[in-house]
């Protein structure tokens, strides 16, 4: 395990299934063809934008459900982060509530989404964490 793998699971607090579930949403927003932006347009859109709004602020997140980030990503979607990461689709499932509030909270400090610029990388939300 390299040195930012080993720091991520310590800021995640999981094992080595949460560092790669971590890495395939990376991967899928840095994916997309408007990245960050896209991705938060395409929640939106899904009818989670209070929650958008919320995890973008710098209030607290509003939580959401298993069902409505399941929904909200697609399937495939979750299919796709689930091979990648090695893990079922339920275990994806379950983490996603609480997983990708916080890296979308992350990514966008004080509130403020970045443009469509580079991809997101593991140490720009290393080092927007709270140790």
């Amino acid at each position: 395990m390299g040195f930012l793998d080993s720091l991520t699971w310590q800021v995640l607090g999981g094992g080595s299934s949460q560092v790669a579930l971590y890495n395939a949403i990376m991967d899928m927003i840095g994916g997309r063809p408007k990245g960050l932006p896209g991705i938060l347009a395409q929640l939106t859109e899904a009818g989670l934008g209070e929650h958008v709004r919320s995890w973008v602020g710098t209030g607290p997140n509003i939580p959401v459900t298993q069902e409505q980030i399941r929904d909200a990503l697609g399937g495939d979607a979750v299919r796709n982060l689930a091979q990648r990461a090695g893990m079922t689709e339920e275990a994806v499932a379950s983490r996603l509530p609480a997983l990708f509030p916080r890296i979308i909270d992350t990514l966008t400090p004080n509130g403020v989404v970045p443009s469509q610029g580079p991809a997101p990388n593991r140490f720009s939300f290393l080092a927007g964490m709270t140790l």
